[in-house]
């Protein structure tokens, strides 16, 4: 939490830490992009750590809710409606429509708002949450796979450190449709498998029941990455001084 905290709100902090290994991310000068992704939702995963977290109790309490009497529960979870519908309203007039600078400096403090408040009203009433969409909720297991993969297979720059702009092409332009289909299709397939494969390397990494096997992965995978960024660091500073710029070697 306070590295993720440092890295987006403390000017400086995030240059100085990937400093180092600038050959790498500062591709055709895309730092700041970089410094863009990895910060707008940076404090997000906390959110869906302690919701998570909470699933247990919150659908404890949905049960007992309902067990309640009809008058009672009316009462209860229409109160609850209005609220959420207030903080709604409150969001979207205060955050949501201001203009795009604005809005995603707070971005990563308020996003969680308009979540919190689907989940609430999505599970608040029993005929609500006893239906969903079969392909959704698959999707939903590889949200992170598909954010990810979105800019390197589904979506296509107009030139090098650019937004994305448009679909990526791998038909003529005259089959649009086709087109789309193909490469959602790949852009789906591709994105599931990288949800498998983030499995398998985890239970391998990560076993559940072998601490010791835990603490070794880990150890060598900080051993590794100080190595890393020690190298990187140490050539910088070698052929900075040799050459006498402040260029990142490539």
């Amino acid at each position: 939490v306070s590295t993720q905290s440092t890295w987006g709100n403390i000017p400086g902090v995030f240059e100085f830490l990937w400093k180092p290994l600038g050959f790498l991310v500062n591709y055709n000068k895309s730092l700041h992009e970089w410094h863009f992704r990895s910060t707008l939702d940076h404090l997000v995963w906390i959110f869906g750590m302690l919701t998570a977290f909470c699933h247990p109790r919150w659908d404890s309490l949905l049960e007992k809710l309902d067990n309640l009497q009809p008058t009672i529960q009316y009462i209860i979870k229409n109160v609850v409606l209005v609220v959420c519908i207030a903080l709604g309203y409150f969001w979207y007039s205060t955050v949501f429509v201001l203009p795009k600078n604005n809005y995603n400096a707070l971005h990563p403090y308020t996003s969680f708002i308009p979540i919190t408040i689907y989940i609430i009203l999505r599970n608040l009433f029993t005929f609500t949450r006893q239906y969903h969409v079969g392909l959704l909720a698959w999707m939903g297991k590889i949200t992170l796979e598909t954010y990810i993969s979105q800019f390197h297979i589904w979506l296509a720059t107009l030139g090098p450190n650019t937004n994305p702009k448009r679909l990526l092409r791998l038909l003529p332009a005259d089959y649009p449709l086709l087109n789309f289909c193909l490469v959602s299709v790949l852009y789906l397939y591709i994105s599931y498998r990288i949800f498998q494969v983030t499995n398998h390397l985890k239970n391998w990494a990560l076993p559940s029941k072998e601490t010791a096997v835990v603490r070794h992965n880990v150890l060598t995978c900080l051993v590794s990455l100080g190595l890393v960024y020690g190298a990187s660091f140490a050539l910088n500073f070698l052929v900075t001084n040799v050459s006498g710029t402040t260029t990142v070697v490539v």
